[in-house]
């Protein structure tokens, strides 16, 4: 069996894979740990099925195919319409594989792999789209999110997305493939990187040496142990992420959070306390389990049911208990002191490595960058800090993307000035990349800190292997 995914829908985890590698099969169970019974016949079409469930419930099915990505409308969780159309916007220009589309802030994110996985060059990509699951996808500049050709360290592919402990921070999972001289596999490995957002854009780095671990929940409850009528022992801050995981054992059970309580019924209706009322979609099967999602940073609250979002505004909750009332039996409760990407100006970056220089600490504004993405506003005098990861000591080339002009741009970087000369090359959104030389960095964990001499647009930092090296002859 290739490829197995498992999605939680409509009260049942569903799998889908393909067997030896050709269609697929979709099977279901009570348990993500089965057993599985099937149910459909070989649905044929590729490989490397994906699910995604939309807010309004509505599931996709994803697979690979020699046009790009493909997308199946799924009828109802145990079905897909053997009707199916291209992503334009993923097609490697051959064959296209390992989809998974997730969503963040309304905007859906596809993943996909491209190139021969027994090629160095196997790598993946992302699209975004605005408009729908299935539509109005459109590739960024940088759409390579994982690629790497070293010799003990490349063919990256075949990704999946998950959350991780803190219950906000994405991962991106996937696998390298080390190929020998004859362009034969010898062996796969499991990888795993941070993932980070910025508008339209996602991305990380490829890092193959010690990360910065995973930030974990500040306090836990597993089946109700270490409740205080039934609330977590610990109040959470202004700023948190909590799931509620509860089954319903009357008509109406209670959640509690921030002082706020959420009444959810047998028949699929909810109330908060505050007034707002509605219907859960018809995949929430209220007779299995429900999580319940609470995302809460600076007065913005983000509400969702089973990873679908059915509630989002702007409060004056602050921090407060988190945890249930009558009608429900817990499973997990917990929470964590992050929200909404709010810690990612303390993410370490991996170097060599690029990142969004709106992702650092700060004090200045933000502008548009490329087309939906933020850039960071530096006026003269303003430092930003940036935490680094760094690989070896060496000098690293530092360049660039920043808002185009005929004008040098100088800069302090750790305390040394540097200069990048206008290059008379601007894209549609008015950027250029601009080189400004190399630094040196020591391995390990320290900071980078960039100081403006006039006021300045960043939208993004490159900082590659350099090598030490001889101006060549110029010959006319």
């Amino acid at each position: 069996a290739y490829a197995p995914e498992v999605a939680y829908n409509a009260g049942k985890f569903w799998m889908v894979t393909s067997p030896r590698g050709s269609g697929h099969y979709l099977l279901k169970s009570d348990s993500p740990l089965g057993p599985f019974e099937v149910v459909s016949d070989n649905l044929g079409n590729g490989i490397d099925g994906s699910i995604f469930v939309d807010d309004d419930g509505r599931s996709w099915f994803y697979r690979s195919s020699h046009q790009g990505i493909r997308v199946h409308e799924m009828p109802h969780p145990g079905e897909i319409d053997v009707r199916s159309k291209p992503i334009e916007a993923s097609w490697l220009h051959h064959w296209t594989e390992g989809p998974m589309v997730i969503k963040r802030d309304g905007r859906y994110f596809l993943t996909d792999t491209g190139n021969h996985v027994c090629c160095r060059g196997y790598h993946v990509d992302y699209t975004v789209s605005r408009e729908g699951p299935d539509r109005g996808y459109r590739r960024l500049r940088d759409g390579v999110l994982l690629l790497e050709t070293r010799d003990e360290y490349h063919a990256l592919g075949h990704s999946s997305t998950c959350v991780g402990p803190d219950m906000d921070t994405m991962y991106i999972v996937y696998h390298k493939n080390i190929i020998g001289e004859r362009n034969n596999p010898l062996h796969r490995s499991l990888c795993m990187d941070r993932l980070s957002f910025n508008g339209d854009r996602m991305y990380t780095n490829a890092t193959w040496w010690n990360q910065q671990t995973h930030r974990q929940p500040v306090c836990v409850s597993r089946n109700g142990e270490g409740l205080v009528e039934g609330m977590l022992p610990v109040e959470a801050d202004a700023t948190y992420t909590a799931e509620i995981n509860v089954h319903l054992t009357e008509d109406e059970g209670i959640v509690c959070f921030s002082g706020e309580t959420l009444t959810i019924a047998k028949d699929r209706h909810w109330a908060l306390s505050t007034g707002e009322s509605g219907v859960f979609p018809a995949n929430v099967a209220t007779d299995a389990l429900i999580t319940i999602k609470v995302s809460l940073h600076s007065g913005l609250l983000v509400l969702c049911v089973n990873g679908m979002e059915f509630l989002r505004k702007q409060t004056n909750l602050g921090g407060g208990k988190i945890g249930i009332g009558k009608g429900c039996e817990p499973s997990f409760i917990g929470f964590s002191d992050v929200a909404q990407g709010a810690w990612e100006g303390g993410t370490q970056r991996p170097v060599p490595g690029v990142f969004d220089a709106v992702h650092g600490n700060f004090h200045g504004a933000t502008t548009e960058g490329e087309t939906g993405c933020r850039a960071l506003v530096l006026h003269a005098g303003e430092t930003a800090g940036y935490p680094l990861n760094v690989w070896k000591t060496r000098k690293y080339h530092l360049a660039m993307t920043v808002k185009a002009s005929d004008a040098p741009i100088t800069l302090t970087v750790n305390g040394k000035p540097v200069t990048a000369q206008p290059t008379g090359a601007a894209t549609v959104d008015g950027m250029e990349k601009r080189y400004f030389g190399a630094v040196e960095l020591s391995a390990g964990v320290q900071a980078m800190t960039i100081t403006a001499q006039e006021d300045v647009i960043i939208d993004r930092i490159y900082l590659t292997e350099a090598d030490d090296f001889t101006p060549a002859v110029i010959i006319d």
